[in-house]
């Protein structure tokens, strides 16, 4: 009996350190699932962004030719009386207009966003590494229009994330 003394504290000690690496292991999937969520969740904002401006520029197709490399978030609405009835826009205005009007909503919606829109003649996926809001990778020709917006969903880390669409009007 004596050779037992200890022996059950032991194995408690044994299936703590073991419940413990659990609990670890289990606060890691649960800060990873969040951070996907958190991924996925701004991805969803930035397509339905991509998609009112591409129905703003089909409902405008005299105003398209504004949206050849354009980027940026302006800081004044540049023809703020568009929606006003009493005094119309042209093409030209309603589409800085949009602009002016989704950028900013962008901005509240994501952290950080940045957004392009230009003319491209090759319609296919951005590359994070190459496409960047510094330099879009656009022909300016061509018939296809892509909308682009990066945000940074790193976490800290300073990771671009990219989200395109490439639509003709």
């Amino acid at each position: 009996m004596k050779r037992m003394v200890g022996a059950s504290l032991l194995e408690v000690l044994v299936a703590i350190l073991i419940l413990s690496l659990a609990a670890l292991a289990n606060a890691g999937l649960q800060i990873a699932g969040i951070r996907a969520n958190s991924s996925a969740k701004y991805r969803s904002i930035a397509a339905a962004h991509i998609n009112d401006m591409a129905d703003r520029m089909r409902a405008n197709r005299s105003g398209l030719s504004y949206f050849n490399l354009v980027k940026g978030i302006p800081s004044l609405d540049p023809k703020s009386g568009c929606s006003a009835v009493a005094t119309p826009c042209n093409a030209a205005e309603m589409a800085q207009h949009d602009f002016y009007e989704w950028t900013t909503a962008l901005s509240k919606a994501i952290p950080e966003a940045q957004a392009a829109i230009c003319l491209d003649t090759q319609a296919g996926p951005a590359n994070a590494a190459t496409d960047t809001y510094a330099s879009p990778t656009c022909s300016g020709t061509g018939t296809t229009y892509s909308i682009k917006v990066w945000w940074d969903d790193s976490h800290g880390e300073k990771i671009p994330q990219i989200f395109t669409t490439n639509f003709q009007p």
